[in-house]
């Protein structure tokens, strides 16, 4: 029987328009004009006879099929590329599209990263951040890494590892007030991350310290920020080991008691069911989890 599908053409160009929800930025990524891409997009339309964007005043968002369609069509164009991968070059790159925090990526994975291209120089890496939830669809990644709840299950996800925070101060900090001991702690001024409010509770808590007034302290929005901060010798941090990992290895940043606590949250390797026994997003999680074993051992 004649399959019934829509014009594979129209399809590509709409899988790039619903991405981006821009029509613009969709001709400039495919080379063509802006009201080519329209017409493409009124083509397909015509053919299902369903409005897949809602349009208003230049600014175009996928209605409710719009969004049910894309995900299929991403799915469907990813098991074409894979199936004919094979069909090319073997000096050809694949593109390994990777949805990480900017945390992760600047303080941890960017100095490292090197080592998995040398290794693996066939795969070409792409690094995005999306916030909020996943929309796979929308970001066309590969997979992501994210640091979320370890009691919560994610059914596309693998624990990577839990995470541990150290506390860390300057080294000028503490030759100014030395700790020599947890009650020293209480000298010292507190840098908060805004987005993680209740840290220095569950740090005082998990170390049976007595529980002083924390709400005069440095206050941070972003992890990038609180680490900043430290290291520019406003007080006190708890922050993710692999994040100051570097810094600790420079002296730049001191764990003062060598103490760590586990935070509750963990690593996690995401990515799209379809995506998941991919070569090229299971090396790279191997690789992921070696490197962040490694660091665990290391310090």
């Amino acid at each position: 029987m004649k399959r019934k599908i829509p014009p594979l053409n129209a399809l590509k160009v709409f899988e790039i328009a619903g991405r981006m929800e821009n029509f613009s930025h969709a001709a400039e990524e495919l080379c063509i004009t802006q009201s080519a891409v329209s017409k493409q997009i009124r083509a397909l339309e015509a053919n299902l006879n369903t409005q897949l964007f809602s349009r208003n005043a230049g600014v175009v968002k996928l209605t409710e099929s719009g969004q049910v369609l894309l995900e299929s069509t991403v799915k469907a164009l990813d098991t074409i590329e894979l199936g004919a991968r094979q069909f090319y070059s073997n000096k050809t790159q694949e593109k390994l599209t990777i949805d990480v925090t900017p945390s992760l990526s600047s303080y941890w994975m960017f100095e490292r990263v090197e080592s998995f291209s040398a290794k693996f120089p066939q795969i070409a890496l792409y690094f995005n951040s999306d916030e909020g939830d996943l929309d796979w669809a929308k970001s066309g990644s590969d997979l992501a890494i994210k640091i979320m709840r370890t009691k919560d299950n994610y059914p596309n996800g693998e624990l990577l590892s839990h995470e541990k925070l150290v506390l860390v101060a300057s080294p000028i900090v503490l030759k100014q007030q030395p700790i020599n001991n947890l009650e020293d702690i209480n000298k010292h001024k507190l840098i908060a991350n805004n987005s993680r409010p209740n840290l220095w509770r569950n740090f005082f808590n998990e170390f049976n310290i007595e529980n002083r007034d924390t709400d005069t302290r440095f206050s941070c929005q972003h992890v990038h920020m609180t680490i900043n901060a430290a290291l520019q010798g406003f007080g006190l941090a708890l922050v993710s080991k692999p994040l100051c990992s570097g810094f600790l290895k420079t002296g730049k940043l001191v764990n003062p008691l060598n103490i760590e606590m586990d935070s509750g949250r963990g690593y996690y390797f995401l990515s799209p069911p379809h995506k998941r026994d991919e070569r090229k997003v299971r090396v790279f999680y191997d690789w992921v989890k070696s490197q962040l074993t490694d660091q665990d051992q290391r310090l």
